[in-house]
């Protein structure tokens, strides 16, 4: 629920100057990330400025790990980060610039290749008409219970010739480990619809390794024998082939990935209707058909099989399985995962379903069954995948703590003890390395004693994290080092995630081909 804004009534463009707070608390909360909005009655002009001053206060600042100042002008949101208040309940000078300034939204024309350099005058706001700011706040996962209220107040320009001490985090390069693996997930089609050219660029921040999605929602983006076929294969080619051919032009591996289970929102409706009128679908505790496979229908099963034995033929090096989990705790609920859980148990469940709610034994049961469930479906997939292709690496992007995964019927540390898993990805998204270093412990506790190789995937953004500046990620890396964790594993290429490899690692010319 976003809560109300103090507004303030006609302002003057230039030398706007504003006596008490614009906006006030953490109006939006996603994940641990506060952000609000401060609209302004007419466009500020920035046009001859160097920036924007303003001043913040913050009730806890120990709790603030990153302060962003976002400009809206159009369509687009432009980002820079800000000083965080050092004294608790004080306003604090802040200064941002508009060198500093880059393109944050991600739905954009603008070429990606730009971003990596000086931002050109297209890819930044139109800077007299500054339509609105917003201050987005990340917070210590650990004191999302504290008071993180912020304010914000005093918004003018920096006018040239003034005076200002410019505080921009130091970049901090970071020397690869000998023999580290770096791998990089992204989407379907690469920088600009361009594989060549994603993977020679990519090239020269020694990425190592490149997973696209490959397979999700219904769809197959590349020739498929067993899959719809999406139609952008028509126009812009097929994406496992291109994306296998210049991974390995460049000296990289490909992992394609393939997205289980899910046929997503987009989903054909006669598509839906055949998996529906055949009894594949899950169902939800309400009894109502989801857009989800359920993995308990052979027919299911071997889809998943044979569509990852076709990435294989493909001349991928690895798969990178995704999605491998149900939905929430709400599936699946079908007349034939009934059936298997009272012939597991032993007796009929009634009333079915709310019996699994309302007895904690039974609902432990039915935890324990789509546990079971799925981790039988995935070993005989790596069998069978292993079978067909022998030295093909299988891989799992997964839920990034074991409580969060088996919520999902995800037993991953399962399909490490039974060794059905190359290499575990855990989805550590987080904003800060110290969120990091609290839950890494546990993940190398769970694989202790497996042959699975641990890689936490770590991410330049990605769903609540709007971007992880390049000296946090940084700071990540470290941790993971520290730990005894040599490869690193990234989350996702977007516009900023060049600007990242460039500030973090520097790139190397010298790797092109």
């Amino acid at each position: 629920m976003q809560l109300p804004v103090l507004f303030l009534a006609a302002a003057g463009a230039l030398g706007l100057s504003f006596e008490r707070p614009l906006a006030s608390g953490h109006l939006n909360f996603c994940g641990n990330i506060r952000r609000f909005d401060i609209s302004l009655d007419q466009p500020m002009d920035l046009g001859t400025a160097k920036g924007v001053a303003f001043e913040l206060k913050c009730a806890d600042p120990s709790i603030v790990e990153n302060i962003w100042l976002l400009f809206k002008s159009g369509n687009g949101y432009y980002r820079a980060a800000a000083a965080k208040p050092v004294e608790a309940g004080a306003w604090t000078p802040t200064e941002v610039f508009k060198s500093d300034v880059r393109l944050y939204h991600w739905n954009t024309h603008v070429s990606l290749w730009e971003l990596v350099k000086q931002p050109a005058e297209s890819d930044l706001p139109d800077w007299s008409r500054i339509e609105a700011f917003q201050v987005v706040v990340a917070i210590d996962i650990d004191g999302t219970s504290a008071d993180a209220s912020v304010s914000a107040r005093n918004f003018r320009p920096i006018m040239t010739g003034e005076s200002h001490a410019k505080a921009v985090p130091p970049k901090r390069r970071l020397e690869p480990l000998p023999g580290e693996r770096r791998l990089l997930c992204t989407h379907v089609w690469g920088i600009d619809h361009d594989w060549e050219g994603t993977c020679r660029m990519l090239s020269r921040y020694r990425i190592t390794d490149i997973s696209p999605l490959i397979a999700h929602g219904g769809y197959a983006y590349y020739k498929s024998r067993f899959g719809l076929t999406h139609p952008l294969v028509g126009e812009y080619g097929d994406a496992l082939r291109l994306c296998v051919g210049a991974c390995h032009k460049y000296g990289m591996k490909c992992h394609p990935r393939r997205s289980c289970w899910s046929l997503g929102q987009r989903v054909p409706p006669e598509m839906l209707e055949r998996f529906r009128n055949a009894g594949r679908l899950q169902v939800d505790f309400k009894g109502a058909d989801g857009a989800w496979l359920c993995p308990t229908h052979p027919d299911n099963v071997q889809r998943e099989i044979d569509g990852m034995i076709e990435l294989a033929e493909a001349g991928a090096d690895g798969i990178m399985i995704d999605f491998f989990r149900y939905p929430n705790a709400n599936y699946c609920f079908c007349a034939r995962c009934r059936g298997l859980l009272e012939k597991k148990i032993g007796r009929k469940v009634e009333p079915w379903p709310q019996a699994v709610r309302s007895d904690p034994a039974l609902a432990e049961e039915w935890s324990h069954f789509r546990c079971d469930t799925l981790s039988e479906v995935f070993a005989a997939v790596s069998r069978k995948v292993r079978t067909a292709a022998p030295g093909l690496e299988l891989s799992a992007a997964v839920s990034a703590t074991v409580k969060g995964a088996i919520g999902r019927g995800q037993d991953w540390p399962r399909w490490c003890r039974e060794g059905g898993l190359d290499v575990l990805y855990p989805m550590c998204y987080y904003s800060t390395a110290k969120m990091l270093a609290r839950d890494l412990p546990a993940l190398q506790e769970a694989v202790a004693g497996t042959r699975t190789k641990l890689s936490p995937m770590i991410a330049f953004a990605s769903g609540d994290i709007p971007f992880v500046e390049p000296a946090e990620l940084a700071r990540e890396i470290e941790v993971l080092r520290k730990r005894g964790i040599r490869d690193l594993a990234f989350f996702r290429l977007q516009e900023y995630a060049p600007q990242c490899l460039e500030a973090v690692f520097g790139s190397s010319r010298k790797m092109e081909h």
